[in-house]
């Protein structure tokens, strides 16, 4: 199996760091994340089907998630296909005291074959770029461009 983990802080209220880490269509709409796409497919208030593509090194993963939103705190986003499916991103959103919230981020793939193969070579990229990500959206967050967004609705 696969499977690299990061943890952040974020000086930001916790539910609104659950909030910006379950809305896709923010990431795909601000685009904070370089070398990241996201486009969102179908969305309820309980999923999200989207597409992410990423740059690792110099391969270029496309992949489709489905995001089940049902558990604030815990936010699992299902690989339903692409290189590195079966597996999911998983994003554990806890208070971290009176200052914010702690975010720790793990993708894991069981994938067999070439990708279990090639795991030792992944592991580093992967876990880069999970960090790279987790601050960039501890940078968009204490920014407070995500509370000041529009509202829908």
């Amino acid at each position: 199996m696969l499977s690299v983990s990061a943890q952040v802080s974020i000086r930001r209220p916790l539910a609104e760091v659950q909030e910006q880490f379950g809305d896709v269509g923010y990431h795909e709409r601000n685009g904070h994340h370089r070398g990241v796409s996201f486009h969102v497919m179908s969305e309820t208030a309980q999923s999200c089907r989207y597409t992410q593509a990423l740059r690792v090194g110099p391969l270029q993963l496309r992949q489709d998630f489905e995001l089940d939103k049902t558990v604030p705190g815990h936010q699992v986003n299902t690989l339903v296909s692409g290189p590195l499916s079966p597996g999911a991103i998983t994003f554990d959103v806890v208070s971290d005291g009176d200052n914010g919230a702690s975010v720790t981020a793990t993708l894991c793939s069981t994938r067999p074959g070439l990708t279990q193969l090639a795991a030792p070579l992944l592991r580093r990229p992967l876990r880069r770029a999970l960090i790279k990500a987790l601050q960039e959206d501890r940078d968009d967050l204490e920014s407070g461009l995500y509370a000041s967004r529009p509202r829908s609705g």
